[in-house]
């Protein structure tokens, strides 16, 4: 921006500037209104265990939502333009490292969000994970189950690990399935509490 500014391109500058205050307020409002809608879940919810009551169909795809997608996949194409911003600048070295990296970390995570799912059968799991083995197991596997704040972690006999992360699905059906077709002894850790 500096140099935009010292060879009078006012207009780049301001462009530049509009896309980052843009983003930014973005960003706080998503945060903002994710926290708030975190707190008024945590103030409706019971305090004791109940069990889960939903109609299981014969086959459920866990995907992330579309609201998480196209979130993921504005940040890429906002930091793709910002790339093709530096490039068309070439004596910005340092600002076309920098947002190329963020673009390329961008892009992955769109690609992420938006090619992941997890298939739940009534006799077995098959994930679809970017960037990982695609995972393929029965219930009768399934050694153990952990739950930390948004994440899920299934650990299989042959020593094989899924992680389903917060947003990945219906939580409720996830669990639902689980709590139907799993092992009995990995039931009592994946119950809502």
């Amino acid at each position: 921006m500096v140099r935009s500014r010292e060879r009078g391109a006012e207009t780049a500058v301001l462009v530049f500037g509009l896309l980052t205050v843009t983003l930014w307020f973005g960003a706080t409002l998503w945060s903002a209104l994710r926290i708030y809608f975190w707190t008024e879940r945590r103030k409706t919810r019971p305090a004791e265990v109940r069990p889960i009551s939903i109609e299981i169909p014969p086959t459920y795809t866990a995907r992330y939502g579309a609201q998480d997608r196209s979130i993921a996949l504005l940040m890429a194409l906002f930091f793709g333009a910002l790339t093709a911003f530096f490039a068309s600048h070439p004596y910005n070295i340092r600002g076309l490292l920098i947002s190329t990296g963020f673009c390329c970390f961008s892009v992955g995570y769109a690609a992420h969000m938006i090619f992941s799912s997890v298939v739940f059968t009534r006799e077995r799991i098959t994930a679809r994970i970017l960037w990982r083995d695609r995972i393929s197991e029965p219930y009768s596997k399934l050694r153990r189950a952990s739950s930390k704040p948004g994440t899920l972690t299934l650990q299989f006999s042959d020593g094989r690990s899924l992680k389903l992360y917060s947003g990945l699905g219906d939580p409720d059906m996830v669990i639902a399935y689980l709590s139907k077709y799993a092992p009995r002894h990995v039931i009592p850790v994946v119950e809502r509490r």
